[in-house]
Order: structure tokens, then C-alpha cells, then sequence
């Protein structure tokens, strides 16, 4: 029985020390100064539903059509029409990722284009909008890319 206990009190006591001698190296975790990256310019994209008379949506009105960025710069898409989804090719894309999607209102942020992306300066992307009222519509669109990229 005392061995038991004895064996407990030090294992308790090389507990204490580990997490002492562990709290003392992350002391210095995260750094004092964080380190800020500077956010690229969001660039508007604006998406409305062109609707008929009837009021049934027959089209999508994407402001600009052709966006033209730098290398400081992001895309910021936005409806106030319903689900926005932006789709590009997996393989050809300018930014980290190829599918943007936010729920009625909201916005999508592409991120800055991406210095090892494809080697061309134009990406063709489909605009998918679902409206409130269970319409899908699909458009295309172009980025730009104003700068010359690093091939991959």
C-alpha cells in the first residue's frame, strides 16, 4: 500500500513539473508582435436577377462583366437576389480556392490571386444564383489578371 501511494505522489509530482516546464515554453507563444499581412482590395462584384414582367428572373446582370485585378487586389462578390455560388475550373483558377459560395446578402471574397497560379491572364467562372423563390440561373463571367504570373 505505501508503495502504491508513494508511486502516486510521484507521478503527480512528474505531472506538476511537465506542465510547469511546458506553460514556461509557450510563454513566448504567440509572438508578442503579430506579424500582419496586408489584405488585398476587395474589388465589387454586384449580381442582380433580371426579371420579365411576370416576374419570373430571365437573366443575371453581372457588374463588371470582365473584372481586371492587380496583384493586390480581391474579387467581392454579392447578391441581395438569393444563394450565390462562383465556380471556376479546378485547374484553372487565379486564387487558392475554385468554389465561392454565401447565402442571400451576403458576400464572397476571393482572396488575392495567387503568384504560382496558371499561366494565362484571363479565367472564365459560371455565376450560379438560386433565387428565394426556387429559380436556378447560371452566367459567365471573367477575371482578369493585371501583372505577369509565375508559371506552375
Amino acid at each position: 500500500m505505501t508503495y502504491l501511494l508513494l508511486s502516486l505522489v510521484l507521478l503527480l509530482s512528474i505531472l506538476c513539473l511537465y506542465l510547469i516546464l511546458r506553460r514556461n515554453s509557450m510563454s513566448n507563444y504567440p509572438p508578442d508582435e503579430p506579424i500582419q499581412t496586408p489584405r488585398p482590395r476587395p474589388i465589387p462584384v454586384n449580381i442582380r436577377v433580371v426579371r420579365n414582367q411576370r416576374g419570373e428572373p430571365i437573366d443575371l446582370q453581372i457588374e463588371p462583366q470582365s473584372l481586371a485585378l492587380a496583384e493586390n487586389q480581391q474579387a467581392k462578390w454579392s447578391t441581395q437576389d438569393g444563394r450565390l455560388e462562383i465556380r471556376f475550373s479546378a485547374r484553372l483558377t487565379p486564387f487558392a480556392g475554385d468554389i465561392y459560395e454565401t447565402a442571400r446578402g451576403g458576400e464572397s471574397f476571393s482572396g488575392a490571386p495567387l503568384p504560382k497560379r496558371p499561366a494565362r491572364s484571363s479565367f472564365e467562372y459560371t455565376v450560379l444564383v438560386t433565387t428565394s423563390d426556387g429559380f436556378f440561373l447560371s452566367k459567365k463571367a471573367e477575371v482578369r489578371i493585371v501583372g505577369a504570373p509565375t508559371p506552375k
